[in-house]
């Protein structure tokens, strides 16, 4: 049996017009991530984890009210993977917008990839139905790749691509120059949940190895 290590690093940005600010952690002492990337070491000696920073970014706006951003987790870890066995996980999105409407946006510094080059791709979902920017059903375990979907939990902010079950999308993937995707968009007065779900899967045919990327959230307030 194939298995396979993976594991998914997060950036969370918030774009005001000033200085972007960025949140990345450490969670394992096989490994070490920054703003740019994650290293995968599991056949060397165990690094020290640096202490680990807030997820939440946030700014001040007129009128003293606070736009904030918060992901619940900055890294994902998949595990060992097997093939035609698809493996989720799951990330809580809140954003506080008083007085502001907004919009956060999704993307990939690249695929999953590995150290001697091997991809696991993204998926293109049923029948090659899915884009980064076009959503389709993803149900068959003979439908390999990676891919996302949003769902609400407070309020209704998802975009609409993802009103059925098992619809996924693409990461747009800036290693490609494509464009981040609205993954939510909500209006002033509320506070908002969302989840999105990672989901991999993958062919008995996919090389061996530790693959990684990192998946980049884009907070904008409309001040």
């Amino acid at each position: 049996m194939m298995k396979h290590s993976l594991f998914l690093g997060l950036l969370c940005s918030l774009f005001l017009g000033v200085p972007q600010v960025s949140a990345a952690t450490m969670s394992s002492d096989t490994y070490t991530i920054d703003e740019k990337r994650i290293d995968i070491a599991p056949h060397t000696i165990p690094l020290k984890a640096p202490p680990i920073p807030s997820a939440k970014t946030q700014s001040t706006a007129p009128n003293n009210a606070s736009f904030a951003f918060e992901v619940s987790d900055t890294l994902i870890d998949f595990g060992e993977l097997v093939a035609t066995t698809p493996v989720i996980r799951k990330t809580t999105l809140t954003i506080t917008s008083p007085q502001n409407d907004y919009a956060v946006f999704i993307s990939e510094d690249n695929p999953l990839f590995a150290d001697k080059g091997a991809r696991i791709p993204d998926t293109t979902c049923g029948n090659g139905s899915c884009s980064e920017i076009t959503a389709g059903p993803w149900t068959s375990k003979l439908t390999y790749g990676f891919g996302f979907r949003c769902d609400n939990l407070v309020g209704n902010d998802c975009s609409s691509d993802f009103t059925q079950d098992d619809y996924y999308k693409q990461f747009a993937d800036s290693s490609r120059t494509e464009i981040p995707q609205a993954l939510l968009t909500g209006t002033e007065g509320k506070t908002t949940q969302a989840q999105v779900t990672y989901k991999i899967n993958i062919s008995r045919t996919q090389p061996k190895g530790a693959y990684s990327n990192i998946v980049t959230y884009i907070a904008s307030p409309n001040f």
